[in-house]
């Protein structure tokens, strides 16, 4: 990314705290908690996944460790409603900041899905 695109994450991202002294990250601070339990490691999630309705867009981050080709690959397997584009030139969470990355969300919102990728 460059320098601005950098500036513009961390701008929405983070804000300073005058009563802390501190910058405080403008999210869930519980989000990183669900992975520390193993609780819903044993919890069958496909089945849910399996029975979405509505037209689902999968944005795969071709370098990404987390969400696999393989893993998108059976997403799409699994459930015919899903579609996935492949970016290959980012992590695991495409940034949209691309015209071509942003193009594919708009189609897919007017109803008119993208081509798989």
């Amino acid at each position: 990314l460059t320098d601005a695109q950098w500036r513009l994450i961390t701008e929405h991202s983070v804000t300073w705290s005058d009563e802390e002294n501190v910058f405080l990250t403008l999210c869930d601070k519980n989000i990183g908690k669900a992975f520390r339990n193993s609780w819903f490691a044993s919890l069958n999630i496909w089945k849910f996944w399996d029975e979405i309705p509505v037209p689902i867009l999968i944005l795969h981050g071709v370098q990404s460790d987390l969400l696999t080709r393989q893993l998108t690959d059976e997403m799409t397997s699994r459930n015919a409603n899903a579609s996935v584009v492949r970016f290959e030139e980012c992590g695991h969470v495409p940034p949209l900041f691309e015209p071509h990355q942003i193009e594919v969300v708009r189609k897919f919102l007017t109803g008119d899905p993208p081509p798989s990728r």
